[in-house]
């Protein structure tokens, strides 16, 4: 562990007297001047953590532009900036119980009352320090000799704190080192006669990471029955209630975790996700226009969200007789439609589609210089996977479910992770389609035939090329629906090389 003239330190503030005099106060206490970085708004501090891991981060609550040092926590969290554990204290102008509680899922060391002072600071910094060393020898002792080994050492813990931060960074330790079931049995010991509620709420997690339901629900029960207002806790409880498929009732739950903790729109999130088929969700079209509105300097404003929120408000009626740039316009407030864009491109093939309009869907499809098919997010591919269903690419569906069944695991939250999973599990029961052709067949199989493939796999491939080579020598397109194949088909091809000749072109 790093002395404080050794320790590096982001101080985030939108006030330059502010970060200055936090600057000069943290000199006086032991810390090195050049150690020290300043900044002033969200970019800059997300910028600092990818350029360099410090080990003291301090940030104001309010970080002005209706930007909070809670969204800031949650968008360092999504892109792994925080996975070596810094120490966190967030400045406010009051500890109130609604920002504690606010800040509850991240965890931050402490919360430091403006005015700052400097033997708070000093205090707090060489409190967290010391109880982090202990955690870390616990954790050497497990390596060493097991969990009787580290159980004997927590013996040395200098205060009550220390012993219960140790035991709880253990229990979470093994379970990561793939030994959930040897974390349970320790926790269950330790909660039965501590009230530590950390150490309770991993237990929870722990037990429903196992399925076992029935005691998580009964650690959950308490903790909410002295807390009703737990973040944690009532977030845990969400994740039950969707393992027991009760989707109104984990509806219910993430209304009131959104109401206590607005700032954070994982849960709203969620309940968009909840109505895509899992339950019956009202104002859904609210929800992802508030999603739009608060996610300005955050991950929910990446392309691909951006995508999937307005792929999902064209589910909705009162969005059905929108034109796809007025829609991309509404939901994005006003991000400007590119073709460079593989988000966009992405809508728009499924927008075209659902119109039937095939030839301009795959076009969409091969107008970005990325492969927009082979892109490894969860909310692309599931647009993706709607677009194939649309025009019966059956050739390309498995590959996209299987990709997609690999993206859940990708997603930082736990809770998004398995709505994602329950969503993939109406599509469980898709197989091919019966009549589908193998590609080794194509050449033997009559023009009839071929032409009700494409019904099936559009675009696929090897298909294409042999309906061009029947097209070409002598096999004639008479009916309006045949003439439509074959122009989509020498459209496919057309793409296709172009498509190839850019890439070779790009290396």
């Amino acid at each position: 562990m790093k002395t404080l003239d050794k320790m590096t330190i982001l101080v985030m503030d939108d006030s330059p007297i502010i970060r200055q005099s936090t600057r000069l106060l943290l000199e006086q206490i032991g810390f090195g001047r050049d150690n020290i970085k300043l900044v002033a708004n969200a970019n800059q501090a997300h910028s600092a953590f990818q350029s360099e891991l410090f080990d003291l981060f301090i940030v104001d609550y309010n970080l002005g532009e209706g930007s909070t040092g809670l969204q800031l926590l949650e968008r360092l969290g999504h892109a792994g900036l925080l996975r070596h554990d810094p120490i966190i204290f967030v400045v406010t102008a009051e500890s109130s119980a609604a920002v504690v509680r606010s800040f509850s899922e991240f965890d931050p060391s402490g919360f430091i009352v403006k005015p700052l002072r400097g033997d708070i600071i000093s205090q707090s910094v060489r409190q967290s320090m010391n109880d982090r060393r202990f955690a870390a020898h616990v954790q050497q002792q497990y390596q060493q000799g097991g969990a009787p080994m580290a159980l004997k050492s927590l013996q040395q813990a200098s205060s009550k704190k220390s012993y219960n931060l140790a035991i709880t960074r253990l229990c979470q330790h093994i379970s990561d080192s793939g030994q959930p079931l040897i974390a349970i049995k320790i926790l269950e010991k330790f909660t039965a006669v501590n009230a530590h509620v950390k150490a309770h709420l991993l237990y929870a997690q722990l037990l429903l990471s196992q399925q076992q339901l029935d005691p998580a629900e009964r650690i959950l029960t308490a903790l909410l029955t002295k807390n009703a207002n737990s973040i944690p806790a009532l977030d845990l409880r969400c994740r039950l209630e969707l393992a027991r498929n009760q989707y109104d009732s984990a509806s219910k739950t993430l209304q009131g975790l959104q109401q206590l903790s607005p700032q954070i729109l994982t849960r709203l999130y969620a309940q968009v996700l909840l109505g895509l088929g899992l339950c019956a969700n009202t104002n859904q079209l609210q929800k992802i226009k508030e999603i739009t509105l608060k996610a300005s300097n955050s991950v929910w404003e990446r392309p691909h969200k951006l995508a999937f929120l307005a792929w999902s408000a064209a589910q909705l009626p009162e969005c059905a007789s929108m034109s796809l740039e007025t829609l991309w316009a509404e939901i994005t407030r006003g991000r400007k439609a590119q073709r460079s864009d593989a988000a966009f491109m992405s809508f728009a093939a499924w927008f075209y589609a659902k119109q039937h309009n095939y030839s301009q869907a795959i076009q969409c499809l091969h107008s970005s210089n990325q492969d927009i098919f082979s892109n490894d997010k969860f909310e692309l591919l599931f647009i993706n996977l709607h677009t194939q269903q649309l025009l019966g690419m059956d050739h390309a569906i498995g590959d996209t479910l299987e990709r997609l069944s690999l993206s859940v695991h990708d997603s930082k939250s736990p809770l998004l992770a398995q709505l994602k999973e329950q969503l993939l599990q109406q599509y469980q029961q898709w197989r091919p389609n019966a009549d589908s052709i193998p590609v080794e067949q194509f050449a033997q199989a009559s023009d009839i035939q071929l032409l009700q493939q494409w019904r099936i796999n559009r675009f696929q491939p090897d298909l294409a090329n042999e309906l061009q080579h029947r097209f070409n020598n002598g096999s004639r397109a008479t009916s309006p629906e045949q003439k439509q194949i074959k122009a989509e088909v020498e459209l496919f091809i057309g793409l296709t090389q172009a498509t190839k000749t850019r890439q070779d072109s790009n290396g």
